[in-house]
């Protein structure tokens, strides 16, 4: 079984509390919005990061902190390369694996004019990053399609098509995702609120093909009104990602047609041939299911074979039994049909 190691971004809305720093001490490693002031760093980081190495963004800020970062120095060794008020740029290299690749934990203004500011670096970061595996993970403060909300609307806006620009121009998108849909739960009374989706965990064509079984957990927000984001990542991976590989048998299956056609409606933003290979990369995951449920096809072979030789044994005994006939061209048919396969 492969060794698997978390990462973890969670806007708490303020560290001083003491029920937070106890709700943040079992998945913490990016905490957002802390307003912790810098005379007080010391003493809530040790109390929060116990036996941990940990740092701020407190300088770049005009007030308190908005970005702590915590991590475990047995398990992973974190160099920083840049900050702002908005994002920290790290390299991590985990000790078992010697796995490396770039992160940047976010926690991105409420004003869309501050943003660009964001949107701006994370453009120039990529410059940096080329060809590496590179995730960013955190809260943006803005969604990114017109789903991420619980209440329905059909407008596009200017903080929307702003961050859906720096998306594609990144070529990021969203690691594969379990637990809550919608990570920010808008509490203005007991009865009513809003839900919606703005922490997210993204990477790059690099990280997806180097970290494939790496997928994101989103968590209940207990007592507060974001959902902890979790990266799960496999300690040790394969030198060579298995790539993928279409069987050309699966078009003969009756659910092909189904397959490809939902994953061609999803709706992508962006150019032309950027919409065909998001929807390619869409239908890999169902193929691959679709082939699977094939089983293995030489194995399934022997076992045709095996089936029909003693359906034939049997009919040769008995060569009047009408059932002992059928069920010989039943496993005839399926035995031709894996042959095809």
């Amino acid at each position: 079984m492969v060794s698997m190691f978390s990462i973890a971004a969670w806007n708490i809305r303020g560290l001083n509390p003491t029920p937070k720093q106890n709700e943040v001490t079992d998945v913490v490693c990016a905490v957002l919005e802390s307003h912790v002031t810098m005379d007080k760093l010391g003493g809530i980081c040790n109390k929060v990061f116990p036996r941990w190495d940990w740092l701020s963004n407190a300088n770049t800020c005009v007030r308190g902190t908005r970005i702590l970062l915590g991590w475990d120095s047995d398990v992973v060794n974190v160099m920083v390369l840049a900050m702002t008020d908005q994002v920290v740029h790290c390299l991590i290299d985990t000790i078992e694996g010697n796995n490396k690749f770039f992160i940047s934990f976010i926690y991105a203004n409420n004003n869309y004019f501050r943003r660009r500011l964001l949107w701006r670096d994370l453009s120039m970061h990529k410059g940096f990053v080329g060809n590496y595996p590179w995730v960013m993970m955190g809260d943006f403060n803005a969604s990114l399609y017109l789903d991420d909300s619980s209440v329905s609307t059909l407008k596009i806006t200017l903080a929307m098509r702003e961050f859906s620009e720096c998306v594609e121009s990144l070529r990021m998108t969203d690691v594969n995702q379990k637990g809550l849909r919608y990570t920010w739960n808008q509490r203005p009374n007991a009865t009513t609120g809003l839900l919606k989706k703005i922490d997210r965990v993204m990477e790059n064509n690099e990280f997806i093909s180097k970290y494939s079984d790496s997928y994101a957990v989103f968590q209940p927000y207990r007592i507060l009104d974001h959902s902890p984001a979790i990266l799960k990542i496999p300690m040790a991976i394969r030198n060579r990602p298995r790539t993928f590989k279409f069987c050309n048998f699966v078009i003969h299956k009756p659910d092909f047609q189904n397959v490809v056609s939902k994953g061609w409606k999803k709706v992508v933003e962006g150019h032309n041939m950027y919409k065909v290979v998001k929807k390619m990369r869409f239908l890999k995951k169902p193929l691959r299911k679709l082939m699977w449920c094939n089983g293995d096809l030489h194995e399934r072979v022997v076992k045709l074979r095996d089936s029909l030789n003693n359906a034939q044994r049997l009919l040769d005994a008995n060569p009047y039994d009408m059932q002992l006939r059928m069920d010989e061209n039943q496993c005839l048919q399926k035995y031709n049909n894996a042959l095809l396969d």
